[in-house]
């Protein structure tokens, strides 16, 4: 990553699907692109395909409902790409999307893929904003 004086965006949970499109809408805009992923592997496809479309990207690891994970992710992008303009939260948790149809009732799903997906979808968030506001 090479701080760039093109315009930063941060993608949090980017992979595919509407966060690959918005990722990839933004590097056609010209913006610097920084996808975060929990494994750079998950995001490498379309850092590749972005470059194949001209725009500029990298790929930083990030566990959204770790705050020690963000502020080191955040302070490595910072240092590197420089301030975003904009941040998408675009993290989700998957687990369980493929069981079949009669495992899907509320009384199969375990506590702990709830809380997994709450803290995914309510902490992350929060500690993504905490983070961020240190240096606004």
């Amino acid at each position: 990553m090479v701080k760039t004086s093109t315009t930063v965006t941060y993608l949090l949970g980017i992979r595919w699907g509407v966060g690959g499109a918005i990722a990839q809408k933004f590097a056609q805009e010209g913006f610097y692109v920084v996808l975060t992923t929990r494994k750079k592997a998950n995001a490498s496809a379309l850092q590749q395909a972005i470059k194949d479309q001209g725009g500029e990207s990298d790929i930083v690891e990030l566990d959204p409902v770790s705050e020690n994970s963000i502020s080191k992710a955040f302070s490595q992008i910072r240092d590197e790409a420089g301030e975003p303009e904009v941040l998408v939260y675009n993290a989700g948790y998957i687990e369980g999307r493929d069981l079949p149809p009669e495992k899907e009732l509320l009384e199969h799903i375990p506590l702990e893929m709830f809380e997994t997906a709450q803290h995914v979808s309510s902490r992350g968030p929060f500690l993504v904003a905490k983070g961020k506001s240190y240096h606004l």
